[in-house]
């Protein structure tokens, strides 16, 4: 059984992931289309792992100039299906605040 990922582990593993892709040349919409694919296995582990992936998603795809018009709706949708209760007692304060 693997061991389970902390938030900061996630985190960096999307921003390395993301990066490894930016420098094969994808722009930022497709490193990040990828990068969501790569990381699907480590969200389906529970609300954490979701909810850091999903999070660092968001906070990247909202800064591009162009995105698909439903991209809003998707992700919040995906963002009110997250227990953040057990979230806030997984993680510091300061780890839930970021």
């Amino acid at each position: 059984m693997s061991q389970k990922l902390t938030y900061e582990e996630i985190t960096d593993l999307f921003d390395e992931t993301f990066q490894e892709y930016k420098d094969k040349n994808l722009s930022n919409l497709e490193a990040l289309a990828k990068t969501y694919e790569d990381l699907e296995l480590i969200m389906s582990k529970g609300d954490l792992e979701k909810a850091t992936v999903l999070i660092r998603y968001c906070e990247l795809v909202l800064k591009q100039p162009y995105v698909f018009y439903k991209s809003k709706d998707y992700l919040l949708q995906y963002l009110n299906e997250i227990d953040y209760d057990s979230l806030e007692q997984e993680l510091s304060s300061i780890q839930y605040q970021d």
